[in-house]
């Protein structure tokens, strides 16, 4: 019996700790604010919330983390095929922030 309660009092936390992140992702992020017409365009911003959600957790985790810049120009995007700064030349440098 002691088992079952604290698998209940477990999934409880856990019911909360999804309740708070869905009241951020609306409230702060702006996830109930797409009024588009098409499944990519909510595809689109559901990803972009959701990366922002992901965003701003790892900040809360780790909110005195140094950052170095490392030479790389971050948000320069070239939606041109080839050559340098095609693509999404900022990743590597989100990616190595991160760590």
């Amino acid at each position: 019996m002691n088992v079952y309660r604290e698998y209940m009092a477990t999934l409880a936390r856990l019911r909360w700790k999804i309740e708070l992140d869905y009241r951020q992702l609306k409230g702060e992020l702006g996830l109930d604010h797409y009024e588009g017409r098409s499944y990519l365009g909510w595809h689109h911003h559901t990803a972009l919330v959701s990366a922002a959600h992901g965003f701003l957790t790892l900040e809360r985790q780790h909110p005195n983390r140094t950052r170095s810049g490392g030479g790389v120009r971050v948000g320069v995007v070239n939606q041109g095929g080839s050559g340098e700064g095609a693509g999404w030349p900022w990743w590597p440098a989100v990616a190595a922030w991160m760590r």
